[in-house]
């Protein structure tokens, strides 16, 4: 397993048998509202969510995108690094900062990693793959939902190629607007390589990414309804 990185804590196993972070934060259980965020809206409505709890098809679909936001309980107690509380302007200025560039580096990292986590044998595998790029909420969903998308039989393909905006970044917080494209990509059954979901081609995706340590992590992924531009 890859080991986490520095400032990150131990992990622990709860009685589910999941990986698991240790924090102080409190969320929403994974178990109310389970989301592995892979990708916006896809043909025929289905959700996020309602394929991590088994009751769907799709992973990256409409629930989650349909109502807008993924939510889990603490898996990770990242130590947020010291800064000055200064804001930096949004990458809409001419020439990006280092820092809008990093942030932006870190997101497409996040969407590119999801399809190896997805497909990933044990929850040790899920864990040393999605820490380095993910915080909580999101990370504590993208743990569950891997797991059971995987006792499922089924797996991520294909890559969410992000179109991504920085418009806010503060020392320790940054936003970003990612008008997707997520047309060659969905959720496909491992023993066949039947699609089950396929993406669209522009779908409004926003971001929250938190600094941890010295590095820039998602920790909460938005879809904008079904229908809306970008």
């Amino acid at each position: 397993m890859t080991c986490p990185q520095a400032g990150d804590p131990p992990l622990t196993t709860p009685s589910n048998g999941l990986y698991a972070l240790t924090s102080t934060d409190r969320g929403l259980s994974p178990a109310s509202s389970v989301s592995a965020a892979a990708g916006g809206p896809r043909v025929r409505s289905r959700s996020v969510r309602g394929a991590l709890n088994g009751a769907a098809l799709a992973v990256g679909l409409a629930v989650a995108g349909l109502s807008g936001c993924s939510g889990g309980s603490p898996a990770a107690q990242d130590q947020p690094s010291t800064g000055p509380p200064t804001s930096v302007q949004p990458s809409s200025s001419p020439t990006p900062s280092a820092e809008q560039l990093a942030v932006e580096h870190a997101y497409a990292a996040f969407w590119r990693v999801l399809p190896g986590a997805s497909r990933a044998k044990t929850d040790s595998a899920r864990v040393g793959l999605l820490v380095p790029i993910a915080t909580d909420p999101e990370l504590t969903q993208l743990i569950t939902g891997f797991h059971q998308m995987h006792q499922q039989g089924r797996a991520l393909y294909g890559f969410n190629v992000p179109r991504a905006t920085v418009t806010d970044l503060s020392a320790q917080r940054a936003v970003v607007r990612d008008c997707q494209d997520s047309h060659s990509a969905g959720v496909e059954k491992v023993a066949t390589g039947d699609h089950l979901t396929v993406g669209v081609s522009r779908h409004l995706v926003t971001s929250v990414m938190l600094l941890r340590g010295h590095q820039w992590k998602v920790s909460s992924v938005r879809y904008a309804a079904a229908g809306t531009s970008c």
